[in-house]
């Protein structure tokens, strides 16, 4: 976690401030992580994301990520997971996306 003063500010420029930790293993299972505050994704945001999943689905996580950081600066977060792809996927997946009305349960079955 981050001291209480990096929070504090990142509060006062960003209203809603979350903590975010991606974990991986490199191919030598060495465990590695990413450790950073991001902001709450503004509608303009989903807009954004969702043009742009069409075309590459992980460029378009990792922008969502870089323009949601916080703190530290991005690029030094964004150094950190260059190489684990799936690790970008899936933290926009499970704690970003829910944030655009995403939680929800759905079925379907043949009738």
């Amino acid at each position: 976690m981050f001291d209480k003063e990096i929070v504090e500010k990142a509060k006062k420029e960003n209203v809603e401030v979350y903590y975010g930790e991606i974990r991986f293993a490199d191919k030598a299972g060495a465990a590695h992580s990413a450790a950073f505050l991001f902001r709450k994704p503004l509608v303009a945001d989903i807009e954004v994301y969702q043009r742009t999943a069409q075309k590459s689905p992980y460029v378009s996580n990792e922008n969502l990520l870089r323009s949601l950081i916080v703190h530290p600066q991005v690029d030094e977060v964004m150094v950190q997971v260059r190489d684990f792809p799936i690790a970008v996927d899936s933290f926009v997946g499970s704690e970003i996306v829910p944030f655009f009305g995403a939680s929800v349960q759905t079925a379907s079955q043949k009738v």
